[in-house]
């Protein structure tokens, strides 16, 4: 499910670039100077996919820790790079399985700061506001999938509390 929400997105926002990352040996969306939230679903899904694709697990802690620095205000630590950007080889290595937040950077924006002047969709992105975030393709879609998600899988940490105290 969440996979067809990806896809959609990219359908509708990139229409011509699906697979490859279009903005060639350029990675500053994916250094920690940006915030970015992903929701667990997500990050749940880019385990799957590093475990699917016989990728080192590695990756995906480093990636927490990543996501870690990135949330952090006024963050000292030396910018660095997403373990998941090969800048040997100028791509994302979970492209297709990338979190939402990585989908719409450069698309959309809170201000126009927040997107470098060298950026490819620096004169097309859509300055929005936080409460219009709902607004964005596919955003209304993923917020009930991730909310479903919760919900199931609360429900499922509580069954197994439940199950574990009875014996």
């Amino acid at each position: 499910m969440l996979e067809k929400i990806y896809k959609k997105f990219d359908k509708e926002v990139f229409s011509t670039f699906l697979e490859t990352n279009p903005c060639s040996n350029c990675y500053i969306c994916c250094t920690s100077k940006y915030s970015q939230k992903v929701s667990e679903l997500e990050l749940a899904y880019l385990k799957d996919f590093i475990i699917k694709n016989h990728l080192l697990e590695v990756y995906y802690k480093d990636f927490i820790h990543f996501l870690d620095l990135r949330m952090k205000k006024g963050n000292k630590e030396p910018e660095t790079v997403c373990p998941f950007y090969d800048i040997s080889l100028n791509k994302c290595i979970v492209y297709p399985a990338r979190p939402f937040s990585c989908r719409i950077f450069g698309n959309f924006a809170f201000s126009f700061d927040s997107i470098p002047a060298s950026c490819i969709y620096y004169n097309k992105v859509k300055v929005i506001k936080e409460k219009d975030l709902i607004k964005i393709p596919q955003m209304d879609s993923l917020a009930s999938l991730v909310a479903v998600w919760r919900v199931l899988h609360l429900f499922s940490f509580k069954k197994q509390k439940l199950t574990v105290q009875s014996r």
